[in-house]
């Protein structure tokens, strides 16, 4: 319990000034008068009495005489003004203090048997003043708290949302808030709290938060959450999600932006047809975990249909439009990575590869906004997201809510791809791989440049989105092929070439769903002349999972006619062995990602040791993608990887630049 005499002396810092305050200034002011008139009366008596007296001819004597005798009535005069005012002002000091001490009583009276916990800060965020509520509430006594900030017993998940919140407060946001403080017997209160600022007796000022126990109620929401939870994943359902987002709408006016992204399995109807329910259940819930871990600063997770999976995270608008891209963008990637994990589907050793979708959607949480249409407009965007994402061969797409020019801007650029394919604009370099063991170039890897009139050179991630929006895949791969395979007679007939030469060009998903895609390869080969063995195709695993049945048949049909086929950034999908037998590839070439940390990171160089290990094993040909650094190629080198490319070697080149027979031996 907090003892009436600190009771008192933290109500004198809440506001109302100590009794003696007045008695100072007053007596200041009697003073200040007193001495005003002294000064003005003796200066008009002396004035007076000199006039007369050279008006009557007085003698010197008579003159001082009369000037004395008007000094002594001044200061008589003033000595009873004195007297008369100090009894008038100790006559208010004492009528101030009884009224100060009876506001003081009666309003600490109402903080002692408030039930509300009531916490006074100072300017510099301590804790100044707190009633007796504290120990009720909190089982701190006085001594433990005062002096110390509050985010000292705040729960660790409360302490930077509480950092806003005075943030919030000053931008015309909710007073209210609620967050978990600790009791002194280890556990945790939930407290709504109301804050407000107030001026303090050092003319500062500080915070007064009034707080109120809400521990059994945050209890029964949770236990409403648990009923309202889904069966299988045990996240909550839109009905919940709803909830959530009119609150998030309520407290949050400090201009923060939501990023909405739903998670959609593909294909889940036929995963429910070939494995069961069962399968299909365990699947949901491998994934809603998978996403929990992969989204820690997520505000929450919903379940959204039968196969799709909702989550929120709050973003700084503050932030440029390229460093938002990037970070949405390695969103995307962090999902789809960790859902492309292998999920066991029940308690023997089978295990199934998924693939998801993902639409993600970023749009400002508008306090002014009615409350109920914050959840709709989440859901809306999000969902045309989605279904944007299952257009695009890396199943993922991004809405920005509030984007005027970005629909204008996305169809000029669609406009000039559709003219850039008529012009020849869209152009393939090519960067030499290089065998290890002696560094002479063995192939090409043909890679779409776009050369636009105006922005000049283009590389892909800067155009390829709008090719698959303008339906443009069919016919990029085509030139891409044609463009690739027309230059290796050249190459073959070029002095000191390998005999195995070979060129590599990578397709998409798009391209593996296609009907004509196999005839298109047929149809380069056939009029470049060269044989199939001179080609490679090469597929990522996001890719060959993405559509496994589909890929497989393909990838054999195009083995049988001899064409080499590569699966690019091998490890970054957590394939398997049993996905190489699958597909029955040539060659796998290892991400760059694992390559640049060679000499950096125990564990990439790990990763880059199994892969070589297990290639080796299956007399699968490796090429390490990315070297950049000497450290780098003498490493795998040592390891028997077979062949490589990066930077340390060369860039992708125009075709012109590029020299087939050329050595890189003199490289130390």
């Amino acid at each position: 319990m907090i003892d009436d005499e600190r009771a008192e002396g933290g109500a004198g810092v809440a506001g109302g000034p100590p009794a003696s305050a007045p008695s100072g200034e007053l007596a200041g002011i009697c003073r200040r008068v007193v001495l005003w008139y002294a000064a003005v009366a003796a200066t008009w008596i002396v004035a007076s009495d000199l006039a007369v007296s050279m008006v009557r001819n007085e003698d010197v004597e008579q003159q001082a005489l009369d000037v004395v005798k008007g000094l002594v009535f001044v200061l008589v005069t003033a000595a009873v003004l004195w007297v008369v005012l100090r009894r008038l002002t100790r006559s208010y000091d004492k009528h101030f203090a009884r009224e100060v001490t009876a506001q003081r009583d009666f309003y600490q009276s109402i903080l002692s048997t408030s039930t509300d916990l009531v916490l006074i800060f100072g300017a510099d965020g301590l804790i100044r003043y707190a009633n007796r509520a504290l120990v009720e509430i909190l089982g701190w006594d006085h001594d433990a708290v005062i002096g110390r900030r509050g985010r000292d017993f705040l729960h660790p998940d409360d302490v930077n949302p509480a950092s806003s919140f005075r943030a919030n407060l000053e931008l015309g946001g909710s007073n209210r808030r609620t967050f978990r403080m600790a009791h002194r017997d280890g556990t945790y209160r939930t407290l709504e709290m109301a804050m407000s600022s107030i001026p303090l007796g050092d003319g500062t000022e500080g915070a007064v938060i009034v707080a109120r126990d809400v521990t059994e109620r945050a209890r029964g929401e949770q236990q409403l959450r648990a009923a309202l939870a889904e069966d299988v994943t045990g996240l909550p359902n839109l009905r919940m999600f709803v909830a959530e987002m009119e609150r998030l709408a309520e407290v949050t006016a400090v201009g923060l932006d939501a990023v909405v992204l739903l998670v959609d399995i593909d294909r889940f109807g036929d995963i429910n047809a070939l494995h069961g329910r069962v399968g299909g259940d365990a699947v949901l819930l491998e994934l809603s975990r998978r996403m929990e871990a992969a989204l820690p600063e997520a505000i929450g997770l919903w379940r959204h249909g039968a196969d799709e999976i909702l989550a929120v995270l709050l973003e700084d608008p503050a932030q440029t439009a390229a460093e938002s891209g990037v970070g949405l963008a390695r969103l995307i990637e962090r999902v789809q990575h960790e859902a492309a994990a292998p999920i066991a589907i029940d308690d023997s050793d089978r295990r199934l590869s998924v693939s998801v979708s993902v639409g993600l959607a970023r749009l400002p949480v508008d306090c002014g906004v009615p409350e109920d249409s914050l959840s709709s407009q989440m859901l809306r965007t999000a969902e045309e997201a989605l279904v944007e994402a299952k257009q695009h061969p890396d199943r993922s797409a991004v809405r920005v809510q509030g984007d005027a020019g970005a629909g204008s801007e996305r169809a000029l650029v669609i406009e000039q791809l559709h003219r850039a394919v008529e012009r020849g604009e869209l152009v393939v370099h090519f960067q030499p791989k290089v065998r290890l063991a002696d560094l002479c170039v063995v192939g090409a890897e043909a890679l779409v440049r776009w050369q636009h009139p105006d922005r000049g050179l283009l590389l892909p991630d800067e155009f390829l989105r709008a090719v698959d929006e303008a339906n443009l895949t069919a016919a990029m791969t085509r030139s891409v092929l044609q463009n690739a395979l027309a230059q290796v007679p050249g190459w073959l007939g070029a002095a000191g070439c390998a005999a195995d030469f070979e060129v590599s060009v990578n397709i998409s998903l798009d391209d593996l769903r296609r009907r004509r895609f196999v005839d298109d390869v047929f149809d380069a080969l056939h009029e470049s002349g060269v044989e199939a063995r001179h080609l490679c195709l090469e597929l990522t695993e996001q890719t060959m999972l993405a559509d496994a049945l589909g890929a497989s048949t393909v990838v054999a049909e195009l083995r049988r006619a001899g064409i080499r086929v590569a699966i690019d950034d091998f490890g970054t999908g957590y394939s398997s062995l049993e996905h190489i037998r699958i597909f029955e590839v040539d060659e796998l070439k290892i991400d760059k990602g694992f390559v640049q940390q060679i000499g950096r990171s125990r564990t990439d160089e790990a990763i880059v040791d199994s892969i070589l290990a297990i290639a080796g094993r299956l007399g699968v040909k490796v090429t390490a993608e990315g070297i950049e650094t000497s450290e780098a190629l003498e490493y795998l080198r040592q390891r028997g990887c077979h062949d490589g490319q990066g930077f340390l070697f060369s860039a992708a080149v125009p075709v012109e630049e590029f020299a087939p027979g050329r050595s890189w031996a003199t490289l130390p």
